[in-house]
């Protein structure tokens, strides 16, 4: 009985019965922000080899630069099992990165204050404000690194307050404070 069972077990695997379990998908993502966003495939289940074909031509379970938006993936395991699965891939602000401080004493060491990313708002507004509220400093469109100078002339050592405007609809800005360090 035992070797009739055997025997049944072997035409059953040469004939193609064998059992597989499920083909099953997991998708982790990542934002679309200062960078492009970022989407990785997992699955279990099914039968190796395992193919992916994304709707905008890629082939392959991991892709990065993604733009924000919706993707489709049909996704094949090595014996015609497919499914298809949707991958959303959201877009979040890209922050500017402001810095803190700088030391504009000559020393070619952080002489300038730094303000990253602001390509990407090329309507920006940048104000500075001094403690009483007097503007010291001002720029649009183009970020030109600041000296530290208001009209040619040192400003003092101290902390100013700046509002970073994303866009000329000033709905979205970022505030904070900068220290001159000399």
């Amino acid at each position: 009985m035992k070797f009739l069972l055997f025997i049944l077990f072997l035409i059953a695997v040469n004939l193609g019965f064998s059992q597989t379990s499920p083909l099953s998908v997991s998708v982790s993502t990542t934002k679309y922000s200062c960078t492009g966003g970022k989407a990785s495939i997992s699955v279990s289940g099914g039968t190796p080899p395992f193919y992916y074909n994304w709707n905008n031509g890629f082939q392959g379970a991991s892709q990065n630069n993604l733009g924000p938006g919706n993707y489709s993936v049909s996704v094949v395991d090595g014996n015609g099992k497919d499914t298809l699965i949707s991958i959303t891939i959201e877009e979040e602000k890209c922050v500017v990165g402001i810095s803190n401080s700088f030391s504009p004493n000559g020393d070619d060491i952080n002489d300038t204050w730094s303000v990253s990313r602001w390509q990407n708002y090329p309507d920006f507004k940048l104000f500075v404000y001094n403690r009483w509220g007097q503007l010291v400093h001002s720029q649009k469109g183009e970020y030109i690194p600041w000296d530290g100078k208001q009209l040619g002339v040192d400003l003092p050592v101290a902390t100013y307050y700046y509002i970073f405007y994303y866009s000329s609809d000033k709905e979205d800005i970022e505030k904070g404070s900068v220290t001159i360090m000399r």
